[in-house]
């Protein structure tokens, strides 16, 4: 905990996958009072840049005299390098600034093994039960598509989590520890290569903001899903942050750009003159992409595995006096309008509960 106090203010914005292993209320304030600290401080940071640009024009005109470099080399100066700019600050701050890169990777370890651990343990437990039922034919494949399935392989809760998810949680981390080691042994450059995650995982914004900014009265009906808004809003852009990495960012061990024959041209979304205007107008694209696909599919009925709800989708959708699930005949639910005549209370709970016959909740 210490650790990541000190390391991501630094890095990430706002600790969020330490933020999402909490409860709700925690996790909100993680948000708020680590998005303003760590904005704060990337902001300051970010004045080394500004610094660094202005000590390097100043020095090339022949204003400033060279000695303010420091022993630092111009051209890393002028480009805002942080330790050639620490350097021409004095020994202190190129301390300070080589600290805080150091805690900068240990974050960046902290959230992948975080990450890993969480997927691998709580996450995909439903999938470890399912492929085990598999293959000890309790369960079809078809069969475990539909019905009492969906819920028996959700994932689970934290607070539901048991040493078996530990464990496999801990084996995740040791295997991605290994995996993530490889690329290093074949070219030790890759430790400074530029990554890109932030555009990677950019479809997670519309999907979030969109839900916390509008009110309930605009989005879909409490108790029903929509995870298409959430899953294309997120694969899209995860595919133009992989293809800008791949194509424009991933370097072999002589600096040169690997794969530029790739058949991949972001310069059409170039904004502005500057160094990064491509990678900008890439991430305001990826924004737009992000903020289509959410609002396309937020007010589609269309949903995956979604035939049958659980109790709590149901009481949900009496809660809301608008929907509520029924099943046909044939055992297909659906959702439709709240009976009984306008001005009267729709159906409670336990009265839907009893007309979605032939379903488990």
């Amino acid at each position: 905990a210490v650790q990541g106090l000190l390391s991501y203010p630094f890095f990430d914005p706002v600790l969020t996958d330490r933020a999402f292993l909490t409860d709700p209320r925690t996790m909100a304030r993680s948000f708020m009072i680590g998005g303003t600290f760590a904005g704060f401080i990337i902001l300051c940071f970010g004045f080394l840049g500004i610094y660094g640009s202005m000590l390097g024009n100043c020095v090339n005109d022949g204003v400033c005299p060279e000695s303010d470099l420091n022993g630092a080399i111009l051209a890393d100066v002028k480009a805002g390098k942080p330790f050639a700019v620490a350097k021409t600050m004095g020994e202190t701050v190129l301390f300070l600034t080589a600290f805080i890169m150091i805690l900068s990777s240990i974050s960046t370890l902290d959230s992948t093994f975080t990450s890993t651990a969480k997927l691998l343990g709580p996450d995909m437990s439903g999938l470890w039960s399912w492929l085990n039922d598999i293959v000890t034919g309790k369960v079809s494949i078809r069969a475990s598509t539909r019905g009492e399935s969906i819920q028996k392989y959700m994932p689970l809760a934290m607070s539901e989590a048991t040493d078996r998810h530990v464990w496999l949680g801990r084996l995740g981390m040791i295997l991605m520890a290994l995996i993530g080691t490889l690329p290093i042994m074949e070219c030790p450059t890759q430790l400074s290569a530029t990554t890109i995650s932030g555009t990677v995982v950019m479809g997670l914004g519309a999907p979030i903001y969109m839900i916390g900014l509008l009110p309930d009265s605009w989005l879909w009906t409490r108790g029903t899903k929509r995870p298409l808004a959430f899953c294309t809003s997120f694969i899209f852009c995860a595919m133009m942050g992989i293809c800008y990495q791949v194509r424009y960012s991933t370097k072999d061990c002589d600096g040169n750009l690997k794969y530029s024959y790739a058949n991949v041209d972001f310069t059409p979304l170039t904004i502005g003159g500057g160094s990064y205007g491509m990678f900008l107008g890439t991430n305001v694209a990826g924004a737009m992409v992000s903020l289509v696909c959410w609002a396309l599919f937020a007010k589609l009925d269309f949903c995956l595995f979604n035939e049958i709800p659980t109790l709590a989708e149901v009481n949900a959708a009496a809660a809301a006096k608008v929907k509520i699930y029924v099943a046909d005949d044939q055992g297909a639910v659906s959702l439709i309008d709240a009976p009984g005549p306008a001005g009267e209370s729709p159906a409670s709970p336990g009265e839907i509960e009893l007309l979605v016959s032939g379903s488990q909740l």
